[in-house]
């Protein structure tokens, strides 16, 4: 199956090899699949100073503002061949979790726009991540393969 769009979210290790799922002492890159992913959640966390002043007032200083970007998927399967666009199964994104857990990776992350508006543009944004949190729960198990519900977070670097 072809999709027209590239998946929502791509994973490189900063510094690491470009050639996809070579997990090989925690370097490569990983395509997490859109298959049965739930909305993908930006927010932000903003860190500031804020200071009472003598005569009274409050003075704020933002320090820095910075991504938290969260997804999950639902019933996604633990072998590559059972997930819809082909990227990346459940024990990939374990796997990868697991050798990447304090390395800083590149997150890229696909928008697609309005056919309309802008015929054929895809929007694309690179992020410096760490993983902040990943979880998963078994849900169904079969003879070859099971299905997890899986959660990932990311904090911008």
């Amino acid at each position: 199956m072809t999709f027209l769009t590239p998946s929502a979210i791509k994973l490189r290790v900063a510094g690491g090899s470009a050639t996809e799922f070579n997990n090989l002492n925690g370097g490569g890159s990983l395509t997490l699949s859109d298959h049965s992913r739930s909305p993908l959640s930006v927010s932000y966390d903003v860190m500031t100073k804020s200071d009472r002043m003598a005569d009274g007032t409050m003075k704020k200083y933002v320090i820095a503002r910075k991504k938290i970007i969260q997804c999950q998927w639902t019933m996604l399967p633990t072998i590559r061949g059972q997930v819809a666009d082909g990227n990346a199964d459940a024990r990939d994104m374990k796997e990868f979790y697991e050798s990447n857990l304090y390395r800083q990776m590149d997150m890229t992350l696909y928008y697609h726009r309005n056919h309309t508006e802008r015929a054929g543009l895809n929007y694309s944004e690179s992020v410096g991540v760490y993983w902040e949190n990943f979880s998963f729960d078994v849900v169904k198990r079969y003879k070859d393969f099971d299905y997890w519900d899986v959660t990932a977070e990311f904090m911008e670097v």
